[in-house]
């Protein structure tokens, strides 16, 4: 049984490894949560859909630089790339890897999925390099859904988190409190 919340957000179980959990998402500031989808033309759009169907809306960069290009004009609450992505035209690009980190550099915020073969030795870089999790294929959609709801989650917690720290700091309290 699926229910929508707040238009995009999915609630559902997941039975995967018999754990019978709930994978739940909240409105990230009462918007549907954009994801930017960085891969192959194949493992892209099949990512797109599966995340389209369970309500995000998606958008699709081909190479790491139209990635960059596209984040330095658009938002989005979440990346999901590619390990390996091809360059423009098949020429060598930016990789996955790469693209992590100067996101990294420029946009903490949002959190980087990676996509990539089932390789331990992949997964421990990605996270070294910063990835928030990676994801192996072939793309199963309630992994692939679950993550990207889990980063959305996160990232809307530490906003949260900043806000409430900004305003018990002292400076904050302060100000709040000069006029009495």
């Amino acid at each position: 049984m699926w229910t929508t919340l707040r238009s995009y957000a999915t609630l559902g179980t997941s039975n995967r490894a018999g754990l019978g959990r709930w994978v739940m998402a909240d409105a990230v500031e009462n918007h549907r949560a954009r994801v930017l989808v960085v891969d192959e033309e194949a493992v892209g759009r099949l990512a797109m859909k599966l995340l389209e169907q369970a309500g995000f809306e998606c958008d699709y960069c081909p190479t790491g630089e139209t990635a960059l290009t596209t984040l330095a004009h658009t938002n989005a609450d979440v990346v999901v790339s590619g390990v390996q992505i091809p360059g423009h035209n098949g020429t060598p690009g930016i990789d996955g890897t790469e693209l992590l980190s100067r996101l990294q550099a420029r946009r903490p915020d949002i959190p980087v999925i990676m996509i990539g073969d089932p390789s331990v030795s992949a997964a421990v870089a990605a996270m070294r390099h910063g990835a928030f999790d990676y994801v192996t294929k072939p793309l199963g959609g309630d992994e692939l859904t679950a993550t990207v709801t889990r980063a959305i989650e996160m990232a809307r917690l530490r906003r949260e988190n900043r806000r409430l720290q900004q305003r018990s700091s002292p400076k904050a309290t302060i100000a709040n409190n000069s006029w009495r």
